[in-house]
């Protein structure tokens, strides 16, 4: 790939390579980060933590800012997953988030997560007190964060949830139950306050 795409660009009459570089550039950013799939004009901002890309896929448009750790699990001590995290197109991931993924996370087109936001499908067990919590198997369900939707700063969203489309999440809200769609949710546990377009 490497090899030719630097000969498509020296054999470029035209004078006009840049469709050369950004398939290269495109190329480069999909092998650096390792992902299943990235699409085309998404921008992954640098420090980022991943664990386990080839679970992560990428549509196109996405944006995904500063210090956002994305942690993917395959395995957790004796313990297997199946994961996949899918950010559809058009998806803002804010800085600093915090993505915990042993399940399934579905952000759907153009949802938007803000500053500090936490997504979790899964927590630890407690049940057992004979095995320290920290070692027992996580608990987990999917999460879909609909259409278009946006969950303000330093929110967390738990396992199970689904948020309908075009809902709005107030900052600092903790999501433990469905939202329905055009939904605006505050609070702690966030509640239905109103319904957009009413």
């Amino acid at each position: 790939m490497i090899k030719q795409t630097i000969r498509n660009i020296l054999q470029d009459r035209s004078q006009k390579p840049a469709r050369h570089l950004r398939q290269f550039y495109h190329y480069l950013k999909t092998k650096t980060f390792g992902l299943k799939s990235l699409g085309k004009n998404s921008v992954i901002i640098s420090p980022i933590q991943l664990s386990c890309p080839l679970r992560i896929e990428v549509g196109n448009d996405v944006f995904i800012w500063d210090n956002a750790r994305i942690n993917v699990i395959e395995q957790y001590y004796d313990f297997h997953y199946e994961p996949e995290l899918i950010l559809e197109d058009g998806v803002t991931i804010g800085q600093n988030c915090h993505i915990v993924c042993c399940n399934s996370i579905v952000l759907k087109k153009g949802a938007t997560l803000g500053p500090c936001v936490t997504l979790a499908d899964a927590h630890h067990g407690y049940e057992d007190l004979k095995i320290p919590i920290m070692r027992q198997q996580m608990k987990s369900s999917p999460i879909v964060i609909g259409e278009n939707s946006l969950i303000n700063s330093h929110c967390f969203v738990s396992q199970g949830v689904k948020i309908g489309k075009e809902c709005f999440i107030g900052a600092g809200s903790v999501v433990v139950n469905d939202i329905p769609d055009y939904s605006v949710a505050v609070g702690n546990p966030a509640r239905v306050i109103r319904q957009r377009g009413k």
